[in-house]
């Protein structure tokens, strides 16, 4: 089954929010489904050929070293962390279930339930900080960010994906032949002398998948908002990728490894704690 999301039903961000409670009963009541979803050659292209050899690309030498995973699921990265050389592999999420299956299914790594923007751990605890498509889950970063910071040891680092602000500032418009139009841009009438506005890049906004199976809601913003809160953190950035697919991509779902060539879908971020 394949869980990456498309979206709909925006909404105008106007206050702070944790993780909405819908998003947490969904992974609590799929939460066996979606771990089997990711392993294996039935996972999510997205996953296998797009996002993960990102942020894996950006791991340092691991080896002795203590890690932190925000958003950890059902504990596979916080395993593969584990196998290249981390002597401490820490998983947070707030889902149990997905904590009860990854504390069953990888008893070499430490499982926590708990709240990504209030950690229950020491200052300078970690020499890095993981998440995978977690810290879009929050209207804003900053709180995870500032907390992330917190727990790092002095020249530790914080690699992270979340999904790329682009498409879901897209606006959808419907045409007479009921072609989904997604835009964002300017229309110009040279004669009418008018323009018209296509969607809002530099909105906070939140929307919701439209895959019955996968009901979660995200937040999107734009990516200087994310720059800021980095910097605002106390954090050097190091890196920014908006990847493109792998190769092997293209065999499984040609369509969109076309469109993941021009559009990006994820962000990954690279920032690092001064000594």
């Amino acid at each position: 089954m394949n869980f990456h999301f498309s979206i709909i039903n925006y909404l105008s961000y106007d206050g702070a929010m944790p993780t909405a409670q819908q998003t947490i009963d969904w992974y609590d009541e799929h939460a066996e489904e979606y771990a089997a979803s990711l392993k294996g050659n039935e996972a999510s292209p997205y996953h296998i050929y797009y996002e993960k050899p990102a942020t894996f690309g950006l791991l340092p030498d691991l080896r002795g070293k203590s890690v932190l995973s925000l958003g950890c699921g059902s504990g596979m990265d916080s395993h593969s962390l584990k196998r290249q050389g981390a002597s401490r592999s820490v998983g947070i999420d707030l889902s149990k279930k997905l904590i009860q299956i990854a504390k069953l299914e990888h008893p070499d790594c430490e499982f926590v339930v708990g709240n990504m923007e209030q950690l229950p751990f020491n200052n300078e605890e970690f020499d890095l900080v993981y998440s995978s498509f977690a810290l879009h889950y929050l209207p804003s970063y900053e709180k995870a960010l500032k907390e992330a910071f917190r727990v790092l040891k002095p020249a530790g680092v914080i690699i992270f994906s979340a999904g790329h602000p682009l498409g879901p500032s897209m606006e959808s418009v419907i045409s007479n032949n009921e072609v989904q139009d997604m835009r964002l841009g300017i229309l110009k009438d040279r004669v009418a002398k008018t323009k018209k506005v296509f969607g809002n890049y530099l909105s906070n906004e939140t929307f919701r998948t439209h895959i019955p199976e996968f009901d979660v809601t995200f937040w999107k913003q734009p990516i200087s908002q994310t720059v800021s809160q980095l910097a605002d953190a106390g954090f050097v950035i190091e890196k920014c990728i908006e990847p493109k697919p792998q190769s092997e991509f293209k065999k499984i779902d040609p369509m969109a490894y076309e469109r993941l060539l021009r559009i990006p879908d994820v962000i990954v971020f690279r920032a690092k704690k001064p000594h």
